[in-house]
């Protein structure tokens, strides 16, 4: 088979896996997985073999935006949704060994982000509570930092707000708790979702204790 053809089945594969019937449910209109399905299979991953590691954050925000654009009516401001598509099919990329070694994604092991839901938000707001990394502004954006009187739903102190309600300056509050988490533990953070996916309940609370004693 002709390799790039390949390289487009796995990709659109990975796409498939990613986006599954309920990944981004409730997210403000019909059609929206199909529309993130599509933009996934279709993206130029190979953009990233020459770039530096430290512009990977600008290039996913880029990305984030273009496939908000590509969204159906109601869903066009989506940004958790459209962040959540993104860093599902980037850590399938680095897991899967052809387009891993192909696009040099390895090289962005601790930059991938660790993909957010609620079960997954909730588990690094643990930790960080735990490991008494509190959910201060100062883990938020300086624009968000200017406004921030306190607790309120737009505030990185807050409960997870949803995908659909997910703000960028949030998300960097939860990545930056992840980052910590995955170092606790000696993973990168793109490899953190199989801890966070795998553990519920009282596996998660055994968990946090156990890592506190280490």
């Amino acid at each position: 088979m002709d390799k790039a053809r390949h390289l487009d089945l796995i990709q659109h594969y990975i796409a498939n896996v990613a986006i599954g019937t309920t990944t981004l449910r409730n997210q403000g209109a019909d059609g929206i997985a199909d529309a993130a399905r599509e933009f996934l299979a279709c993206l130029d991953i190979s953009e990233l073999k020459e770039k530096p590691v430290t512009e990977y954050r600008s290039w996913l925000d880029k990305k984030t935006k273009e496939l908000m654009k590509k969204f159906p009516s109601g869903a066009k401001k989506d940004w958790g949704g459209a962040r959540k598509a993104m860093n599902l099919l980037m850590v399938g990329a680095y897991f899967n060994k052809v387009l891993s070694k192909k696009y040099k994604l390895d090289r962005f092991e601790n930059d991938l982000e660790t993909p957010l839901d609620g079960g997954a938000a909730e588990r690094i707001r643990e930790y960080g509570r735990k490991k008494g990394v509190e959910w201060e502004c100062k883990l938020c954006s300086k624009d968000a930092r200017k406004s921030c009187k306190g607790q309120h739903p737009r505030c990185g102190k807050s409960k997870f707000p949803g995908i659909v309600n997910l703000k960028d300056y949030q998300s960097r509050g939860y990545q930056g708790i992840a980052t910590e988490l995955a170092k606790e533990i000696g993973l990168p953070r793109a490899e953190l979702d199989i801890i966070l996916w795998r553990k519920t309940g009282e596996e998660w609370k055994e968990f946090l204790r156990n890592i506190s004693r280490e």
